[in-house]
């Protein structure tokens, strides 16, 4: 048995499939799904895929098919997957993640069940059945929890991996009595995607994340994670995560070491979005400065802080709207005295810590 491509209402074999013409301008990253697959028949060595910044400014990534299928490989062992198995792909494919669900599939010949990433909207686009796999963004996961045709969803899928963002606490508790095994990944471009695991939900649930088999790890001198695996053709990858270690292989992040803030799995500079904020609001405010406070379904939201010394605060939200990207838009305009270092810059820690203080007053 080969593997198979099921998309509205077709069945395709995997030739089919990326020799397709569709005409659906709704299915995010169909078009890139289809030329993976279709290089990877082809018996393509090498792919280049865009990064998403955890190790510092996104660049292209070149990625080896060896690298793709160790991933796939690790994947399968710790997770228990199976060779023909039903999987529910339904993230973008032009990310690493959605590449990955294509690369699974066509390795251990499993039914593909393809659904638009922005379908949650009307579960009734997505086949009838149960699922053995799947992976989703926490924003999936939110939309679905919304109704009972959602939650009967989610528990039709033995196991789903979630990634691109971090899942809030409020989130996490909602999803408890869900009959599916639900996984939290750690993991980037640059290492074929997740290295590490957590169980969320059910009697096996995890604290912290763990690392999976055949993957080294260590910190540097600020406590940020760096990783050498097969994947990463066993040289050390250095990310920005601080995180803070649970016995050998376990750890819990903790936060950024570099001001990066990944709001629903789009990850934005704070320095530069500062520089694109200034112009449009310095007529408003004497200071201000770009954080983020965590999010139930962005995983962390982009928070504008303003020096008490404001004027016309209400005009700033349709500035920004009219001049910035919609991930771009502060979620709170929030008023306080911004804490700064002995030599006058932003003590971003500090009001990190200020911000998470009034949140939780």
């Amino acid at each position: 048995m080969s593997a198979s491509f099921h998309i509205f209402d077709k069945v395709l074999s995997p030739k089919e499939f990326s020799e397709h013409t569709y005409v659906n301008e709704h299915f995010e990253g169909l078009k890139t799904g289809q030329d993976f697959v279709k290089s990877w028949l082809n018996d393509k060595q090498f792919f280049d895929q865009k990064t998403s910044g955890s190790t510092g400014k996104p660049t292209i990534h070149t990625i080896s098919r060896k690298n793709i299928l160790a991933s796939a490989r690790r994947t399968a062992e710790s997770l228990k997957l199976q060779p023909e198995m039903r999987a529910l792909v339904c993230i973008n494919m032009g990310y690493i993640g959605g590449k990955m669900m294509l690369a699974r599939g066509l390795h251990f010949n499993w039914q593909l069940n393809l659904a638009p990433p922005a379908s949650f909207a009307n579960t009734s686009r997505i086949p009838e059945g149960s699922f053995d796999f799947a992976a989703m963004v926490p924003m999936q996961i939110e939309n679905l929890l919304r109704s009972e045709e959602g939650i009967q969803l989610l528990n039709r899928i033995k196991k789903i991996i979630v990634g691109g963002a971090a899942m809030g606490k409020h989130l996490i508790s909602r999803i408890q009595s869900l009959d599916s095994e639900i996984y939290a990944t750690y993991g980037m471009t640059e290492t074929v995607s997740h290295i590490a695991l957590q169980r969320l939900n059910g009697p096996d649930r995890e604290e912290a994340f763990h690392i999976l088999s055949g993957v080294e790890h260590g910190l540097d001198d600020r406590n940020c994670l760096r990783l050498k695996a097969d994947v990463t053709n066993n040289e050390w990858i250095q990310t920005s995560d601080v995180v803070e270690m649970q016995g050998v292989h376990g750890f819990r992040i903790l936060g950024r070491a570099d001001n990066i803030i990944n709001t629903g799995g789009v990850k934005i500079s704070a320095e530069m979005l500062e520089e694109k904020i200034a112009p449009l609001i310095s007529a408003y405010t004497d200071a201000f400065s770009i954080s983020s406070l965590p999010d139930d379904l962005l995983g962390e939201k982009i928070v504008l802080v303003c020096s008490p010394v404001l004027k016309s605060k209400n005009q700033i939200p349709e500035i920004l709207k009219a001049s910035l990207q919609r991930f771009e838009l502060p979620k709170a305009i929030l008023e306080m005295e911004i804490p700064r270092t002995p030599s006058g810059k932003v003590d971003r820690a500090g009001l990190r810590a200020k911000l998470h203080e009034e949140e939780n007053h």
